[in-house]
């Protein structure tokens, strides 16, 4: 859209409710004379326009650890396809299949954590007291220690 004067206005996308962590994070700039000038505000989720750095650095901080949630969650997804061909091999070398069901089951248990810590960062950015965020994000690192001992426990 033009305005006088050869200022234009860049959206890189729509803002619909449906943008990803990642779309909110895009910055809106103003093209001025042929060069990008950045908008010093960006849109951090369902709290609108972030102006202060301090909030943009909070934001960044809990969708970084959503994300690697994320990719931990396909990487236990992949070891999840290994246990059932681990479980396969152990059944025909003689084992009753009730015997190595246990180990399925606890890899669906550790893509059900992983899943569960995921959001939980979405959960945590959006709490406004200091004391409940406190509390939360002690029990957010009591599941994220058990989950990583399931997940070693699995992987052996």
């Amino acid at each position: 859209m033009g305005k006088p004067g050869g200022t234009y206005i860049v959206f890189g996308f729509g803002l619909s409710h449906g943008m990803s962590w990642a779309d909110r994070l895009t910055a809106f700039g103003v093209w001025m004379d042929g060069r990008m000038v950045v908008v010093r505000r960006w849109w951090c989720g369902g709290v609108g326009w972030c102006t202060d750095k301090d909030d943009m650095n909070r934001y960044l901080f809990y969708f970084e650890r959503y994300f690697n949630h994320g990719q931990s969650l396909k990487i236990a997804d992949k070891q999840r396809l290994s246990t059932m061909d681990k479980m396969k091999s152990l059944v025909k070398e003689g084992l009753h299949f009730q015997r190595v069901e246990f180990l399925l089951r606890a890899t669906e248990l550790v893509l059900e954590c992983r899943r569960v810590l995921k959001w939980t960062y979405v959960k945590a950015y959006n709490f406004k007291s200091k004391a409940d965020r406190t509390l939360f994000e002690y029990r957010q690192s009591e599941l994220e220690k058990y989950t990583e001992k399931l997940n070693q426990l699995t992987e052996g």
